[in-house]
């Protein structure tokens, strides 16, 4: 690109300053415009070169015509030849420009986009007017002008404009991944070239134009501009079909060019309204009413594509409700497919296939992509029957694009609605990849929890299984049994014999007692032997010696030594004052009741005292809380040892404790005296 500008900078400032070089020079600048076409198109071999050739083509044809005519005004002294064989040459690049943007129009954008083309016909529409209305129509009005003269003068900005309008239809969609800078270069070209056709239009009614001025540079700017986009890398995007953005509302820059170009009718109309000459009325209400149409349309599509985005989200709303509950494959197919009809319609003839992580190896994570029936395999192509396009979606989250593939979505159809519905169903891919997943993740948690409790039960356990044979010896002790009976070896050993003496006996008679009763379950409380004292352990035994895998008793040990002595530390917290470790009024008064019926079946009398702390408070305050708690605890204490076994001291709560006396056969007497 560098080499090409420094040449047409070198040859433009030689052609502005030696004269007589002019018409070899010209015609060095414009085939360095072609030949850098050309270089471009086998430089970066586009998918499709012929737009480029042709483009090329018509680019010769162009600096033919320039060539031709400098030579008749040089060499042959032609004052101004018009019209002359150079304009044929002009007006031949025109079909040629065309045939080439229409064939990159068509390899970029595939498929019917009828908003871009609404808006590049709204953009043509507005700039066509003022060319009409500045330029053709006083043409028409010229005196002295043949009738060729007339048409060729005509035809040249309109022929820009159509170039330009299918510039626009380039433009149109959008940029995907950020401006394309050949396309800008193209339009920077052909702008200049309408811009300097229109002056030498105007320069050609006034018999004042001339060559050799700084005027030419129009041209040699397009004759650059086209060069460089074809030597610019980008140009290979150009003939490469391009995913279309489906949007309601237009890019920004797109929205003011469309403002623009609605607005440039007004804008003429208020310019000669305001100059007091409004004599192109008639052309003006035309252009407006086409653009009118043309907007009512747009707007009309933007309602059509706001109704199918609004449907879309509901049905993938729904899918994606019927996917998380899904908790088989199965269910995840059903999902996919009732999402797919209500994508594309039920006039649409469609298939749909999932295939699972196993069936879907060939496929390589990514977005969508067309796949031709051949790579399908015949399973897979009789499946999906005739239908021309197949859209292939892997399932691979949306957060990992380059995860393993958990399956394939495959949809069959018409190659028109399967585009349209294209990111829909991308979302819906990533949607069924993630519910297969989590389908997949949650068969591999139950079968690791049916493991892992199989472990627990059998092996990494608390609780102790064993299998005792008829003669009550151990012929399986699972690990856990280290626990309980310490580091005995218990395979062979007599389960009896391991059981504390006082508890031996009557484990006997349950082991015989569950033989004789059949398949049925027994609870029991043993105390067995461990190297450290005793464990007291909870004892379920059932008989399974009809089962082949078993053929013995299943006993199962469960150390409840620490449970216990649990219970027992709570039942002491429950009804026991934490600080005095005196029974709390809830114990008092349980055996305040039992010692009233006692009293009651016996005849005898039940006594209260309560006793009060004289002047705690006092000491709480001038001594600390501590000291208040230091006292307590050794009223407490002395209370306790002052009292008999059938007497009970209880705290009430704060500085009174209460002393329950048992009972007395007689009436009492005094029992303190301060």
């Amino acid at each position: 690109m560098a080499a090409h500008i420094t040449t047409v900078a070198v040859a433009t400032l030689v052609h502005l300053t030696v004269p007589s070089a002019r018409t070899s020079l010209w015609a060095v600048i414009g085939l360095a415009g072609v030949a850098a076409v050309l270089a471009g198109s086998l430089l970066h071999r586009p998918a499709h070169r012929w737009p480029w050739w042709v483009l090329a083509a018509g680019l010769l044809t162009f600096i033919a015509g320039d060539t031709y005519y400098n030579v008749m005004e040089t060499y042959f002294h032609a004052a101004n030849p018009f019209p002359s064989p150079a304009d044929a040459c002009y007006l031949a690049t025109y079909p040629l420009f065309a045939v080439g943007l229409s064939g990159l129009v068509r390899h970029r954008w595939s498929g019917h986009d009828l908003p871009s083309l609404l808006d590049a016909l709204i953009l043509t529409s507005g700039l066509a007017l003022p060319v009409w209305v500045y330029l053709v129509q006083p043409l028409t009005e010229v005196e002295g002008l043949t009738w060729q003269q007339r048409a060729i003068s005509v035809t040249y900005p309109l022929g820009d404009v159509l170039v330009l309008a299918l510039l626009a239809r380039l433009l149109a969609p959008g940029p995907v991944d950020g401006p394309n800078r050949s396309v800008q270069l193209l339009v920077v070209g052909t702008a200049t070239l309408l811009g300097f056709d229109i002056a030498y239009g105007i320069l050609q009614l006034n018999l004042m134009w001339e060559t050799g001025t700084l005027l030419d540079t129009g041209w040699i700017v397009f004759y650059t501009a086209w060069g460089l986009a074809a030597l610019h890398p980008s140009m290979v995007a150009l003939t490469a079909t391009a995913p279309q953005q489906v949007s309601l509302l237009p890019r920004p820059r797109r929205l003011v060019m469309l403002t623009v170009a609605t607005l440039v009718a007004p804008g003429i109309l208020l310019y000669e309204g305001l100059s007091g000459s409004p004599h192109h009325a008639s052309v003006i209400a035309a252009f407006s009413s086409v653009l009118f149409l043309l907007v009512i349309l747009r707007l009309a599509g933007i309602v059509v594509v706001h109704r199918k985005a609004v449907a879309r989200e509901l049905a993938l709303r729904r899918a994606g409700a019927s996917l998380v509950s899904a908790v088989r494959l199965e269910e995840v197919a059903r999902s996919c497919e009732a999402a797919v009809d209500t994508l594309l319609g039920p006039t649409v003839r469609h298939r749909t296939l999932l295939l699972s992580a196993g069936r879907a190896a060939e496929f390589t994570p990514g977005g969508s992509r067309m796949v031709p029936r051949a790579e399908l395999g015949p399973d897979l192509a009789d499946d999906l029957g005739t239908l021309p396009a197949v859209l292939a979606y892997p399932m691979t989250p949306p957060d990992r694009p380059a995860a393993q593939v958990p399956g394939v979505l495959l949809v069959a159809g018409p190659s028109e609605p399967l585009h349209e519905t294209r990111a829909s169903l991308e979302i819906l891919a990533s949607h069924a990849g993630l519910a297969v997943e989590r389908v997949a993740l949650r068969q591999e948690i139950v079968r690791r929890e049916s493991e892992a409790y199989f472990r627990t039960l059998v092996r990494n356990t608390s609780d102790v299984i064993l299998i005792v044979e008829d003669d009550n010896t151990v012929r399986y002790a699972s690990p856990s049994a280290a626990s309980v009976f310490g580091d005995t070896d218990l395979v062979g050993a007599s389960l009896p014999g391991l059981v504390d003496p006082r508890d031996r006996s009557r484990a006997a008679r349950e082991l015989d007692a569950v033989r004789e009763s059949g398949p049925r379950a027994t609870h029991d409380h043993w105390w067995v032997r461990h190297r450290e004292g005793r464990v007291e352990v909870e004892v379920r035994c059932s008989d399974f010696r009809d089962e082949r895998t078993v053929a013995g008793l299943v006993v199962t040990l469960r150390d409840v030594t620490e449970q216990r002595r649990l219970e027992h530390e709570l039942t002491q917290r429950a009804f026991h004052d934490s600080l005095t470790g005196l029974p709390n009024r809830t114990l008092l008064l349980e055996r305040i009741e039992r010692a009233l019926l006692r009293g009651r079946r016996e005849g005898s009398l039940t006594c209260l005292l309560f006793v009060d702390l004289d002047d705690f408070k006092q000491v709480n305050d001038t001594l600390g809380h501590l000291a208040g708690d230091h006292l307590l605890m050794a009223v407490g204490s002395r209370l306790a040892k002052a009292l008999r076994r059938t007497d009970t001291a209880a705290r009430l709560g704060g500085s009174r404790p209460a002393r329950s006396p048992g009972r007395w056969s007689s009436a009492p007497g005094p029992i303190s005296t301060r």
